[in-house]
């Protein structure tokens, strides 16, 4: 039975992916990017977890993830038949290879204002370092909590969509470019949080897939992978320095981070498998969790109820490594699918994957059909966030929604230069924009 499900996924994604691509031009959709990382989770997980000893994956959460794919392509395919015509849309993915009129002004504004911003950064991470008790408080909870807190923190958010573009559109000969999205990189490290590092990294690789700058290669996608195993050993490494600076020589702490990365890449998938085994109702949290963001900042405005916050620990999680015995290190993180199942129910997770899909692709349709850099930053920024979904559902966070703000205002910026550079075509497009009117 366990084959037949996987089986059934497998075949389900690849006749779904396979009419898309025929209708999007590109895997690059939002379907794609849920489908294939799962895919290949799945199978690590069902393959090699139980010779890490990890609980073996019960393949019936399997059908969850499928009906939450199918929903989503379902909402693609309505924008096809629909919203476009599939002759249309059929070469719409070309689209994104065209030029970009603002893109080049906005690139300038990414640098200047990455520029602007670092020394604040900089005071950040100071202040943090004092308030942990110096530098030997680098990797505790408290330096965590400063760092992640007050208006620097804010920046190091505005700089995400800033890195992504710096990133994409970087070539060999641009190295100022280079040095800037590699300095804004050590800020996203120092604040120890993975998906905070990852998801930039990868935004900005898919938006030079996007624009024809790189290809979806096996060799491009190891060196995507390798760069994520990079990142992770990294964090961990240097956490892990700072109380004892001969771990770096040690074979074995590199044996036990190659396991917590194995940890960490199937955690999602097995801690849904196993509460989905258990028929749990409760994994600790509240349908309000999920709507967080959006309650928190209204609540915040309006002073109005107190903050929603999570309440999902790993004391009431899953345990899914059976060499593990204090119930901390238990998983918490379900995918994004089965987050939306057990918080919301199935006819609840119906309704929101369903808006998800429709906003998801009419991002997609928006950024192609404007040439706007902003929203492609922003598409790749959220299409990241989709391709962990095998790990967590991220929606939850308000970082997710401060970066929608911040790059749907730069698209109106960089319209609001192009309009004016076209009003004026002997002026070039930077002093256009800054001109008197």
């Amino acid at each position: 039975m366990d084959f037949i499900i996987l089986s059934a996924l497998i075949i389900q994604v690849a006749i779904l992916s396979g009419l898309e691509i025929r209708t999007a031009g590109t895997r690059i959709t939002p379907f794609g990017m849920l489908a294939f990382p799962y895919v290949a989770v799945v199978l690590v997980a069902f393959f090699l977890g139980p010779s890490l000893d990890f609980v073996p994956l019960n393949t019936n959460s399997l059908v969850i993830w499928m009906c939450g794919l199918f929903l989503v392509w379902l909402t693609g395919y309505f924008f096809v038949r629909v919203v476009l015509r599939a002759e249309v849309f059929r070469c719409f993915s070309q689209r994104f290879k065209a030029q970009f009129h603002s893109e080049a002004i906005a690139v300038k504004l990414s640098e200047w204002f990455a520029v602007a911003l670092i020394p604040f950064l900089i005071l950040n991470v100071l202040l943090s370092v004092r308030a942990a008790g110096g530098w030997s408080g680098l990797a505790s909870p408290e330096f965590k909590v400063a760092y992640s807190q007050g208006l620097s923190a804010h920046a190091l958010v505005f700089c995400v969509p800033l890195f992504i573009l710096l990133v994409g559109t970087a070539r060999k000969n641009s190295r100022f470019r280079l040095i800037i999205a590699g300095i804004l990189m050590v800020f996203f490290l120092v604040g120890q949080v993975k998906g905070g590092v990852l998801q930039p990294l990868l935004g900005g690789f898919l938006y030079r897939v996007m624009r024809g700058r790189s290809f979806m290669s096996l060799k491009n996608i190891g060196i995507v992978l390798l760069c994520g195993l990079v990142v992770f050993v990294s964090i961990y490494l240097g956490a892990m320095s700072i109380a004892d600076s001969s771990i770096i020589t040690n074979p074995d702490a590199y044996v036990f981070l190659g396991r917590h990365f194995s940890y960490y890449l199937i955690a999602g998938v097995l801690g849904f498998s196993e509460a989905f085994n258990s028929e749990t109702s409760d994994v600790g949290g509240s349908s309000r969790e999920i709507f967080g963001p959006l309650l928190n900042v209204y609540r915040k405005l309006t002073g109005s109820g107190k903050l929603v916050a999570p309440s999902s620990s790993h004391g009431r999680g899953m345990q899914v490594d059976l060499t593990a015995e204090s119930v901390d290190a238990n998983t918490n993180v379900y995918t994004i699918f089965g987050t939306l199942y057990f918080y919301l129910g199935p006819l609840g997770s119906v309704m929101y994957v369903a808006v998800m899909g429709f906003l998801c692709y009419g991002l997609f349709l928006a950024a192609g059909w404007t040439k706007s850099e902003w929203l492609l930053v922003l598409y790749c920024y959220i299409g990241a966030q989709l391709l962990f979904g095998f790990f967590e559902f991220y929606f939850w966070h308000l970082e997710t929604y401060e970066i929608c703000v911040y790059t749907i205002t730069l698209a109106g910026f960089s319209a609001l230069a192009v309009k004016r550079s076209m009003s004026s075509p002997s002026v070039p497009l930077g002093p256009a924009l800054f001109a008197k009117p």
